[in-house]
């Protein structure tokens, strides 16, 4: 009997599928084969590799592109990297369900895990992934196995992923291999580096040298940026190093004095190129890779090429072309001779970066030889794209209670033991929030001005949990992988010196949670005023941010209890003895019951009872309420007010702030002041069905144009003849910039006492 098409068609699927994979085993046969001469210069192959993978994330494809100098593009599909047993038939329809429970568990768990390929499927050396299991790592990310291959077999690079995908392992894998397989014998005292890494900043660098380290304790590594002796640094130099990384500024310092040679260059590795030209090296980079006789020689050969002239493009910050200069500038007479004799092709060159600025693609072109692109990022900037991993939530609070409102917001949503950074503007803004009382936690600063040893205590203190919180402005928004970290609070919508919203900062600090696929949270603060720049944060990513109120009296206690009880299980008997006498006296005292819930008070700070909070603007002394349309639409506050006036006094009527009409329109939010709660409850209690006590924000209808809606009469402020209490709230004309008849007590532009 012949065989059906459908079968036929599945066996020839799956040889297909085996000489795929033994080829992939296999090493590279045909790299020193002739390639067809290309008419595209480097930057246009750059782009057509963008380009691609522009369109494949377009066309609704989950990540995204590797193709070569020829712009062959292959497809990433997500679901491939999920576990081979996985796409076996299970023997019976119990064992699948099994498996596709605990496949579910597992990817909520940890998104990024269930997309990771086994180490055995790589060219990885015993001691390496030794190393790696020890770390925890039994996989690689997509990053990571996309770049694997291609570095392994010596091809220039180019590596696009957000912050937090494991960019730092997916060069330094493949690159060690390749540097412990280049060994042979002892290493030389006083050898120069085979691996030069830049990075922007010194936190980066520190972490891309622990990877290098711990990944290969057999290569030695060497860490140097500003702010430290540099005599350690000339010291291990002459000792003899494998690999050498740090920030450009360093880098460039020790070889003008000499104790750098790069003339033993095998690997050149630029991680987050795109922040180096932010942060002004462009020239020190230029002038680095100068400085190494092959990629000179590459450079030189690259432009006669591409007919370019032997000229060096100048770039200012913003990427874009300033003065050329002469190929030779910042390059030594020595280098240059140099060049005239060395293999442009023994140097492979890496470079990672989020975007790719004019001045990352005119590096690319001139010091690379036919990259290949490994795009898991598809979209034209990477930067304007923030974690999928992250909940993104936003609560409005006025900046006097905004540092008693960030410690409860620590309370309530970083965990029992969990780790928090909360953002600021400026370095003043650090220190006023270190020692601000209601933050309740210990928190330490991380800003320019604190010297790089206490920075280090710092930093330390932090990964490994002696501390839960610290106050940074953007020196850690950047370059800084610290595993745990729960929650990311940032004081005010980050915004640019011009007032403009910093979509590109929004997006690194909130990446400093949900890294490398955990689930993390980000909760931005903002007053009123700056409604309008969340929005704009909002449809610049496309996000929709989640509205929130302040962590509520119950929620909080909660929250201290929970965590405190957990501690119990860290008192030794012997030291819980010494309290036996005061416990069982106040046991007689409160009873039981009573001295333990007094006892967690006492441990979690809250020994009085806590104000209430408004949900609307974390003002303290406010509660939040719902009314209830009892399912009539709502069009506009007047409706609203005339329902109040019916039920409550004028007293408080005129004490309501803040109202807001929900999304729906079949209700309203609105807050009360203390004083004016007893009627309210007694509104409550007696069953009014349209009043009750808000517990959470929902969401709001788009609020009309802030100038227009006085008061009752007048002309208020900036809008025009205000009917109604309209405006933000509140009764009454305004009492702005122009004088109404009649109105209220209303304040502020054109009504609203909010």
């Amino acid at each position: 009997m012949e065989a059906s098409p459908r079968k036929m068609k599945k066996e020839k699927k799956e040889k297909k599928e085996k000489k795929e994979k033994k080829e992939k085993r296999s090493p590279s046969e045909d790299s020193s084969a002739p390639r067809r001469k290309r008419r595209l210069s480097e930057v246009d192959k750059l782009e057509a590799a963008a380009g691609s993978a522009a369109d494949a994330v377009a066309a609704g494809k989950k990540a995204a592109t590797l193709s070569t100098g020829r712009a062959r593009t292959r497809s990433f599909d997500a679901s491939a990297w999920g576990d081979d047993a996985s796409k076996k038939s299970s023997s019976s329809s119990s064992a699948g369900a099994s498996k596709a429970k605990a496949a579910a568990e597992a990817e909520a768990a940890n998104p990024m895990a269930i997309k990771s390929k086994p180490l055995s499927d790589f060219r990885l050396s015993a001691s390496t992934v030794a190393a790696l299991t020890k770390r925890g790592i039994t996989g690689l990310f997509p990053i990571q196995a996309m770049t694997f291959d291609p570095i392994y077999d010596g091809k220039d690079l180019i590596g696009r992923a957000l912050t937090g995908m494991g960019k730092t392992l997916a060069f330094a894998l493949p690159t060690i291999e390749r540097v412990c397989a280049a060994r042979s014998g002892r290493p030389a005292r006083g050898r120069a580096p085979a691996v030069l890494a830049m990075a922007p900043t010194r936190e980066l660098a520190k972490q891309v040298a622990e990877d290098f380290e711990s990944c290969s304790p057999g290569l030695e590594t060497l860490t140097v940026y500003g702010g430290t002796p540099m005599h350690p640094q000339r010291a291990a130099l002459q000792r003899g190093v494998d690999v050498v990384v740090g920030t450009p500024g360093r880098i460039k310092d020790l070889m003008e004095q000499g104790c750098l040679r790069l003339d033993s260059l095998t690997h050149a590795i630029l991680d987050e190129a795109d922040r180096m030209l932010d942060m002004g090296f462009a020239d020190e980079v230029s002038a680095i890779l100068d400085a190494c006789p092959a990629l000179l020689a590459r450079r030189l050969s690259n432009d006669k090429n591409s007919g370019r002239s032997a000229k060096r493009m100048r770039f200012d910050a913003s990427g874009q072309a300033g003065e050329a200069e002469d190929v030779h500038a910042g390059a030594s007479s020595a280098a240059a001779a140099d060049a005239a004799g060395a293999d442009p092709s023994s140097v492979q060159v890496l470079l990672f970066s989020a975007t790719l600025p004019n001045w990352v693609k005119e590096v690319a072109a001139k010091y690379m030889i036919n990259p290949e692109s490994a795009d898991l990022v598809g979209d034209t900037d990477a930067r304007m794209t923030a974690s999928k991993h992250v909940e993104h939530l936003v609560l409005q609070c006025p900046w006097q209670t905004k540092a008693a409102t960030i410690g409860d917001v620590i309370t309530a949503y970083s965990g029992p033991g969990g780790r928090a950074i909360i953002f600021c503007e400026t370095k003043r803004d650090v220190n006023d929030l270190c020692v601000d009382p209601g933050i309740r936690l210990e928190c330490k600063p991380l800003h320019g001005d604190v010297a790089q040893s206490q920075r280090e205590t710092t930093l330390e203190a932090f990964k490994t949990g002696r501390i839960r919180c610290i106050v940074a402005t953007d020196v850690a928004a950047r370059g800084l992988d610290i595993k745990g970290v729960d929650l990311v609070i940032m004081e005010r919508p980050p915004a640019k010196m011009s007032g403009r919203p910093d979509i590109e900062a929004y997006v690194h600090r909130s990446g400093r949670t949900g890294r490398a696929g955990r689930a993390g949270t980000c909760i931005t603060l903002y007053t009123r005023s700056q409604e309008g720049t969340i929005k704009e944060i909002e449809a610049a990513l496309g996000n929709t941010f989640t509205r929130i109120g302040a962590p509520q009296p119950a929620d909080l206690a909660r929250a201290s209890a929970e965590e405190q009880a957990a501690r119990l299980d860290d008192v030794d008997e012997e030291a819980a003895d010494l309290f036996k006498k005061p416990a069982l006296a106040a046991a007689s005292k409160y009873g039981a019951d009573g001295a333990l819930r007094r006892a967690l008070a006492v441990m979690a700070g809250y020994t009085s009872a806590l104000p209430n909070r408004s949900l609307l603007s974390s003002s303290e002394g406010f509660t939040t309420i719902l009314w209830s349309s009892n399912g009539t639409e709502i069009h506009s506050p007047g409706y609203v007010w005339s329902g109040l006036r019916r039920d409550l006094s004028d007293e408080t009527c005129n004490a309501v702030r803040g109202l807001r009409i929900t999304a729906d329109g079949m209700a309203a939010v609105f807050d009360v002041p203390e004083a004016n709660m007893p009627e309210v409850k007694a509104l409550i209690e007696g069953g009014a069905p349209s009043f009750s006590i808000a517990t959470k924000l929902p969401e709001f209808r788009e609020r009309p144009d802030a100038g227009r809606g006085g008061g009752r009469g007048g002309r208020g402020g900036f809008g025009g003849r205000g009917g109604g209490r309209g405006g933000f709230g509140g009764r009454g004309g305004g009492r702005s910039f122009s004088r109404g008849r009649g109105g209220g007590r209303g304040r502020g532009r054109g009504g609203g006492r909010y």
